[in-house]
């Protein structure tokens, strides 16, 4: 509690006993920044070029003493504004403010690049695991383009099954989705077609089954010498 009493001293004035609460020097406060890399540049004018900052809480405004006037300065604000004290520092010490602001653009400008460099590497490592791991076999999305490359592919477009093998395809199949890994010729062949053809050959039986009637189409047609064929 002795503590707290220290670091703020309750001064009144003469005149009006307005109550005025007189905060920590800013160069106390800089002290405690200064252990972060961050802080180490003021990022406002009155903690650059001020001290002694007190608030009067009746009249709703804060004052301070330029660090850079011979005769002492006070200059005062409206609470939680800081224009006057940049209009003082830019007016009165324009050399000292405009290095500040520089320093002040440099600070901004590394925070910046580090946030930057911080989503590009999150994206860098997300990529990267995305790479190294791939969809199960019965995995939706794996089952999904796995179906669309047969039946839109080849069966409706006619295009070979050697189109799985085809290293613009496999790359091209990677920037739809890094984790699909392809089907091979192999499956295609031996598994894949044969078993579509197993179900469609079932489905036309149950279809023929159940119609009550069926017709059918012949295309008779013959050669030059008139066998029919």
């Amino acid at each position: 509690m002795e503590s707290g009493n220290n670091s703020f001293k309750n001064l009144y004035s003469s005149t009006n006993e307005v109550q005025i609460i007189v905060a920590p020097s800013t160069s106390n406060t800089e002290e405690v920044a200064s252990t972060s890399p961050s802080s180490t540049t003021p990022r406002t004018a009155r903690d650059k070029f001020f001290k002694d900052v007190q608030y009067d809480k009746e009249k709703k405004r804060w004052s301070a003493e330029c660090l850079l006037c011979e005769t002492p300065k006070r200059v005062f604000d409206a609470l939680g504004v800081t224009s006057n004290f940049n209009r003082h520092a830019r007016d009165y010490h324009t050399q000292a403010f405009k290095l500040w602001l520089q320093e002040l653009n440099e600070v901004k400008a590394m925070s910046s690049t580090n946030q930057k460099n911080k989503i590009s590497q999150h994206f860098r490592k997300r990529n990267q695991a995305s790479q190294h791991s791939a969809y199960h076999t019965t995995h939706p999305r794996q089952t999904e383009l796995s179906t669309a490359i047969v039946n839109d592919l080849i069966i409706k477009l006619g295009l070979p099954l050697s189109i799985v093998e085809r290293s613009a395809f496999i790359n091209f199949m990677k920037t739809v989705d890094p984790k699909f890994s392809m089907t091979s010729r192999r499956t295609l062949n031996r598994t894949t077609i044969p078993s579509l053809y197993e179900k469609m050959h079932d489905r036309l039986k149950v279809f023929c089954s159940s119609a009550t009637f069926l017709s059918l189409a012949l295309d008779i047609w013959s050669d030059r010498r008139a066998r029919h064929c």
